[in-house]
């Protein structure tokens, strides 16, 4: 396991908790592998830095969508730390030949914590600062969900920073 670093966002205080932390690995991103190097998985596996639904693979580096279903997921629940009315930039890249849009949402401790994304359906890198809410109702908590949202999506998912 690759050694993880604490980060802080203000001085220490004395009594902080575990719980109050964010962990990131030492390049400063909280997800553990976000350019899927040595990674090879199939569809409707849960891995133990994804979980991938019918659809969606994950190889040459880069997270792969055929034809994924709406309702279809892939989503990186590492358990990381995200907390609910903290504000986070994250950076992912849509490539290959692109059909239908993609969401990425990002969850806090909660299944009630979370932002959503903007749908993309064109490739490009793209940047999105999203603050996770204190109030809703989500599936998911400290993750990050990548998952179609007009139509069925093909394309790939690259280079995925937090």
């Amino acid at each position: 396991m690759p050694n993880r670093k604490i980060t802080f966002a203000q001085a220490i205080n004395p009594s902080a908790q575990v719980t109050d932390l964010l962990y990131s690995y030492t390049d400063g991103n909280v997800i553990a592998n976000p350019t899927f190097a040595n990674t090879t998985q199939l569809a409707d596996i849960t891995g133990d830095e994804w979980t991938t639904q019918a659809g969606w693979t994950i190889n040459s580096n880069k997270l792969t969508g055929t034809s994924v279903a709406i309702g279809k997921y892939a989503i990186a629940p590492n358990k990381f730390g995200l907390k609910a009315g903290k504000t986070y930039n994250i950076t992912y890249t849509v490539g290959g030949t692109v059909s239908g849009g993609i969401r990425m949402n990002i969850y806090g401790e909660t299944t009630s914590n979370f932002d959503t994304g903007i749908i993309r359906t064109v490739a490009g890198t793209y940047t999105e600062t999203m603050t996770i809410g204190t109030a809703g109702s989500g599936s998911f908590y400290e993750s990050i969900v990548f998952s179609p949202q007009t139509s069925a999506f093909t394309g790939d998912i690259e280079d995925i920073f937090v």
